[in-house]
């Protein structure tokens, strides 16, 4: 299969959602630690959204040209597990290291073996917190893309002319499991999440994009627009945000909305993007799987400076971020890049990626 060329649009939109969830939970993280400033971010989750979408553009583009052999659709598999696994174990070993030697300190969610097994193999589970979060809490996202990856992969083998028409099917039917159950099944329930749907949206964007289909750039624009200012107005939405239904009829078609419109652009980004935000970009799984690790890195030694006075609650949550965002792009350039170098076994690396 052919190496992808970069589209410049996708990787600006992967940093800046990168950022939007760092922001979001560093709000939360000194809400949750008494600090004072009150400040809520919760639109910030929408850099999920974002994620998912741009995952279904990119694997619908990245196999383009798949035959359906067994051969393509294990390496297909490959290179998924190459660029999600190594970082994710790694960060994964780190915490549980790290809840062992100062348990005091530790996640208020203990670590189990069994929670820590299923982390590691991408199973759904109700941690000891009583959220459905594994070991290292953002990696619930990673349990929907291993499954989306898994069932594109079968998709392709059996039929690769019909991929969109086979993931949409695949999650109808888990939908109408999940109803039959009732609840019973608590992997059931989560892979029926309606987030799902946000991956097939992001195939139908490929295929517009490659058919050269997608709607004229003023009206993209104005949806972003619009968009943006009822999300901002209302902070999100914040009734929308306990629903997963709700969320992909607000958040979801915004997001779709815009990465389209970034998309309908690219010949501008492709020669005005900023290189800080291609950069990001790349940095993104980095970022984003690490900034919760940073933001205890960074209390701790705030709480160790000879400081006579709090300092302002804006200048921490800026800071925070600022050393999150740039703990996360060291450990993609010095660590991320060479296990991915080392897994697969190449000197090259697929410059289009999730």
């Amino acid at each position: 299969m052919k190496q992808q060329r970069q589209i410049c649009s996708i990787q600006v939109l992967r940093g800046a959602a990168a950022l939007l969830v760092v922001v979001h939970h560093a709000c939360n993280f000194l809400v949750e630690h008494t600090f004072g400033g009150g400040y809520d971010f919760k639109i910030g989750a929408i850099g999920v959204d974002i994620f998912f979408i741009i995952s279904g553009f990119i694997m619908y583009c990245s196999t383009l040209g798949h035959k359906g052999s067994l051969k393509e659709t294990l390496a297909f598999w490959k290179k998924r597990i190459v660029r999600i696994v190594p970082l994710y174990w790694l960060i994964t070993a780190f915490i549980v290291i790290a809840s062992f030697a100062q348990p005091a300190s530790a996640s208020s969610a203990a670590v189990t073996l069994t929670g820590f097994v299923k982390s590691i193999l991408f199973i759904p589970y109700v941690s000891t917190g009583g959220l459905m979060q594994p070991v290292v809490g953002q990696g619930w996202t990673l349990n929907y893309e291993m499954f989306f990856y898994a069932v594109l992969g079968c998709v392709l083998l059996v039929s690769p002319r019909h991929t969109l028409v086979g993931i949409a099917a695949v999650f109808a039917i888990f939908q109408f499991s999940a109803w039959c159950a009732s609840g019973k099944s608590v992997v059931l329930g989560f892979y029926a999440s309606p987030m799902m749907l946000e991956f097939v949206a992001g195939v139908v964007l490929a295929k517009l994009y490659l058919r050269h289909q997608l709607p004229p750039q003023w009206l993209l624009n104005c949806g972003i627009v619009l968009g943006a200012f009822l999300l901002t107005r209302d902070q999100g939405f914040k009734a929308y945000f306990s629903s997963e239904w709700h969320r992909i009829a607000v958040w979801g078609v915004f997001s779709f909305i815009l990465v389209a419109g970034l998309l309908r652009s690219e010949s501008w980004w492709s020669s005005k993007a900023p290189r800080i935000m291609t950069f990001l970009g790349n940095a993104s799984y980095s970022i984003y799987l690490s900034h919760v690790v940073a933001f205890s890195i960074f209390w701790k030694v705030l709480a160790r400076l000879p400081v006579a006075h709090e300092p302002p609650a804006a200048a921490v949550l800026v800071t925070l971020c600022l050393f999150a965002t740039l703990f996360g792009s060291a450990l993609y350039w010095f660590v991320e890049r060479g296990l991915t170098k080392i897994f697969s076994g190449s000197k090259h690396r697929l410059v289009i990626q999730s």
